[in-house]
Parts: structure tokens; C-alpha cells; sequence
């Protein structure tokens, strides 16, 4: 039962780590689009804030994905997803809004799963 328990934790860290993968690398690679929304946000400082969500989504997916401090990078992409999740998406009105905050407090509770169980035998450090 632990190996199967192992497992889970990796595939689960691999499908968390796509998510903020995925979504730091575009920003790199279409940063106006992702501007433009956070301008239309009232984002404070749009363009370092666009540059610095999208290194804290790369670093803390690369930590998620091969195990290197999961528990840390957990705490830092969940204390990440507040903000973001109140200024981007908690915003009233439209369906595709409730939509994007309840995935992100999906991706928030699995986090904070991580946060306190680790990352599994196969991590890179187990913290």
C-alpha cells in the first residue's frame, strides 16, 4: 500500500506541476494577452507582476515536479493562488469566473495536501 501511495503523490505533483508550468510559460511567451487581463484587474505594477507570477508559477512546477522541497513549493503556489484567485477571477458576475475560482481552490486544497504529507519516496528531497 506505501508504493501505491508513493505513486499517487507523483502523479498527482506531475498533474499539479502542469498547471503552473503551462501557465508561467505563456506568460513568457504571449505576455501581451495576459497584460492586457491584468491591466483590465487593476493589477498594481502589471508588467514586473506579470514577470514575477510567471517565475513563481516555472519554479514552484519545477519543485513540484521533481520532488525539490514539494512541501515548500506547496505553501508558496498556495499562498500565490490568493492573490491571484481575489484579483483576477473573484470578480462578480459570468459563470466563467465561479468556474476559474473553484478550480483554483481545488488546485488550493490539493496543495495544502502536499504541504502537509509531503512529496512522496520519489522526490528528490523528502521534506
Amino acid at each position: 500500500m506505501k508504493s501505491l501511495n508513493d505513486v499517487g503523490a507523483l502523479i498527482g505533483r506531475i498533474l499539479m506541476a502542469l498547471i503552473f508550468l503551462l501557465s508561467g510559460i505563456g506568460k513568457f511567451a504571449h505576455p501581451s494577452m495576459m497584460l492586457a487581463f491584468m491591466k483590465m484587474n487593476g493589477v498594481p505594477a502589471p508588467e514586473p507582476m506579470l514577470y514575477l507570477s510567471a517565475i513563481i508559477e516555472i519554479a514552484g512546477g519545477l519543485a513540484l515536479l521533481i520532488g525539490l522541497r514539494a512541501r515548500a513549493a506547496a505553501v508558496l503556489l498556495f499562498l500565490f493562488l490568493i492573490p491571484v484567485t481575489l484579483m483576477m477571477h473573484a470578480i462578480p458576475g459570468g459563470q466563467m469566473n465561479q468556474v476559474e475560482v473553484l478550480k483554483n481552490l481545488a488546485i488550493m486544497g490539493g496543495l495544502l495536501i502536499l504541504a502537509t504529507r509531503g512529496g512522496g519516496a520519489y522526490s528528490i528531497t523528502r521534506d
